[in-house]
């Protein structure tokens, strides 16, 4: 039935999964160093991070039992998939500058030491509570 009302939507969700853990593996890493002045701006991040909110905006849709095959949003991810499998070619000419990169984050990452971030919700023991203040009541006019 999946296959049959939307043949696409398989494709879709391993693409969002490839992507969303390029995102995490590779491109955080990559935009953390652009943060701090490592290596200069680019627009491939953002570039990636649409494609994914335009697959997860589709999934919502879908999710919803709207129609999409005349929505917008299927252009939009035809036109990402093109340009991807496009640039594909200079993604493996840059491969082994992005991995010497990467290689070069994880190992500062390891190196530095790791602080334990299980209740950080919590507040620490030293902060005081203060009781809440009531807003000022509006005058009618």
């Amino acid at each position: 039935l999946l296959k049959q009302e939307s043949p696409e939507l398989l494709q879709l969700i391993e693409d969002l999964e490839v992507k969303l853990m390029e995102l995490k593996d590779e491109l955080h890493p990559l935009l953390q160093m652009v943060r701090n002045g490592t290596i200069p701006q680019g627009r491939g991040s953002r570039y990636l991070q649409n494609y994914c909110a335009n697959i997860s905006f589709y999934l919502l849709l879908k999710s919803r039992r709207l129609p999409v095959h005349s929505h917008p949003v299927i252009e939009r991810l035809v036109a990402y998939r093109t340009i991807i499998n496009d640039l594909a070619v200079v993604d493996q000419r840059l491969s082994s500058q992005v991995r010497a990169l990467l290689k070069s984050y994880y190992d500062q990452k390891e190196r530095k030491p790791r602080r334990e971030k299980k209740f950080a919700v919590f507040l620490p023991l030293e902060v005081k509570r203060t009781k809440p203040q009531r807003a000022p009541a509006l005058a009618n006019g």
